[in-house]
C-alpha cells in the first residue's frame, strides 16, 4: 500500500511537470526562423569577438567572418578584444589586418579581479564600438555568407531588441557525441525549442556564440555592466534586457552558424556546467523548479522504466515511465539537425542523463570555480569574483 502511493505521488508530480513542458513546446508550435535575406541593413554594425590565446582558432573564424564583411558594407568595425593573450593570438590577428581596414585588434588586459574576462571584453569593446547593433560572436564561431543581413532584417520586421542564435555544433569521436547531447538536452527541457522571443527573464534564453543586438538597449539597460561578475554573461544580458522591457530572441536560421565548444568530452564535462546552470544575480528561489524537471522528466524515467520492469510494478507506473522515455527520445530525435557532426553513438546519449543531471547539480552548488586560468569565488548571490593569485 505506502509503495503505492509513493509510486502514485511521483506519478503525479511526473505529470503535473509534464504538462508545463508540453505547454514550453505549445507556445513554439510552428516555431519561426531567422530567413535568409539581401537586404540592406537599416542600421549600422560593429562585430565584437572577445579573444584570449585563442592562436589555434582565430584565423579559422576570420577567413569566413572577413568575406562576409567584404559583401556587407553596413559592418562599420570588427574588434578582436584581447584580455591578455600569451600566445600568437595578436600576431594572426594583425596579419589579417593587412587585408581588411574594418579589422581592429584592442588589447584590454588586464582584467579586473572583479570581472570575468569575455564580459570584460564585451562591455569595453562596446565602449569603442561606434555601430547602432552589436554582433557578438565567440571565436570558435564559422559564420556563413549571409548571416548579418539575415539577423538586421529579422530583428527590425519582428521588433526585437536583441537576439541569439541556436548554432550547429561539431561533435567529433564517439565520446563527445555521447555526452554533449545529453548537457544540450537539459536546455531544451528547461525552455523548450528554439524559435520564440520573450520579455519575460524567466524564459529568456541566449547563446552567446552569436549574439546580436541594439546597442542603445544595451547602454540604457546597463546590461553589458550587469553581467561582469557571471560566468554566463550571456544569459545575464538577456535576462537583464528583457527585465528593462525589451523583446530578446532565441532562433534557428537558415544561414547556418557553426562551433565545435570543445576539443573532447574530458572538457565538455569539466567547463560546460559552468555557464549551462545559469546562476547569476538574476536567479531565485524558482531555479529549483527547472532542475525538478531535469531530474523527474529527463533524468528519471529511463531506471525507473528498467526497475518497474525488472520488479513487476503497476502497469500505470510503468506505462508513465515508458511515455516520457519516448518523449525524450522525440527530443533527441530533434535535436539531432543541430549537429553538423556526431558518431553513432548520439543516439544513446540519454544513457548519460543521470550522469549529467548530477554534475550541473554539483555545479549549482559550488562555490569556487576554475575558468580559462583564474580562480572563481561564488558569492550567495550568484555572483563571482576572481580570486587574487597567491
Amino acid at each position: 500500500m505506502a509503495t503505492s502511493l509513493l509510486l502514485a505521488l511521483l506519478v503525479l508530480l511526473q505529470g503535473a511537470l509534464a504538462i508545463g513542458l508540453v505547454r514550453q513546446f505549445g507556445r513554439v508550435v510552428g516555431m519561426r526562423r531567422i530567413p535568409r535575406s539581401s537586404e540592406v541593413a537599416a542600421f549600422s554594425i560593429s562585430v565584437i569577438i572577445p579573444v584570449l590565446n585563442e592562436e589555434e582558432r582565430i584565423a579559422s573564424m576570420l577567413q569566413p567572418l572577413l568575406a562576409e564583411a567584404a559583401a556587407v558594407p553596413e559592418i562599420l568595425e570588427i574588434l578582436i578584444v584581447d584580455g591578455g593573450s600569451t600566445d600568437g593570438t595578436e600576431a594572426i590577428v594583425r596579419s589579417f589586418m593587412a587585408q581588411e581596414q574594418r579589422l581592429r585588434f584592442v588589447d584590454v588586459s588586464p582584467v579586473p579581479l572583479d570581472a570575468v574576462g569575455k564580459a570584460w571584453g564585451l562591455l569595453q569593446g562596446a565602449g569603442q564600438a561606434s555601430g547602432d547593433w552589436l554582433l557578438t560572436l565567440d571565436a570558435d564561431t564559422r559564420v556563413a555568407p549571409g548571416l548579418t543581413r539575415s539577423l538586421a532584417a529579422f530583428v527590425r520586421a519582428e521588433q526585437l531588441d536583441a537576439l541569439s542564435v541556436a548554432t550547429r555544433q561539431a561533435c567529433p569521436g564517439w565520446a563527445q557525441s555521447l555526452l554533449h547531447p545529453a548537457f544540450l538536452t537539459t536546455l531544451v527541457y528547461r525552455f523548450g525549442p528554439p524559435g520564440y522571443a520573450t520579455r519575460d527573464a524567466r524564459r529568456v534564453m541566449a547563446n552567446g556564440q552569436c549574439f546580436f543586438a541594439s546597442k542603445a538597449a544595451l547602454d540604457a539597460s546597463n546590461a553589458l555592466s550587469l553581467s561582469l561578475s557571471s560566468l554566463c554573461e550571456d544569459i545575464t544580458i538577456a535576462r537583464t534586457l528583457a527585465k528593462a522591457g525589451r523583446a530578446v530572441g532565441f532562433f534557428e536560421t537558415d544561414v547556418p552558424v557553426e562551433v565545435q565548444m570543445y576539443g573532447s568530452a574530458q572538457e565538455v564535462w569539466a567547463n560546460w556546467p559552468r555557464s549551462l546552470v545559469m546562476r547569476d544575480r538574476h536567479a531565485d528561489g524558482r531555479a529549483a523548479f527547472p532542475f525538478a524537471q531535469l531530474i523527474l522528466l529527463q533524468a528519471a524515467p529511463l531506471p525507473l522504466l528498467i526497475a518497474s520492469l525488472l520488479l513487476g510494478l503497476p502497469l500505470w507506473f510503468t506505462a508513465m515511465q515508458a511515455g516520457l522515455c519516448l518523449f525524450r527520445l522525440g527530443v533527441l530525435f530533434g535535436i539531432s539537425g543541430s549537429y553538423t557532426s556526431r558518431a553513432p553513438s548520439f543516439w544513446a546519449s540519454p544513457l548519460m542523463d543521470v550522469p549529467v543531471i548530477f554534475r550541473l547539480l554539483q555545479a549549482q552548488f559550488q562555490t569556487r570555480l576554475v575558468w580559462r586560468g583564474r580562480v572563481y569565488a561564488r558569492g550567495r548571490d550568484g555572483s563571482i569574483k576572481a580570486v587574487p593569485p597567491g
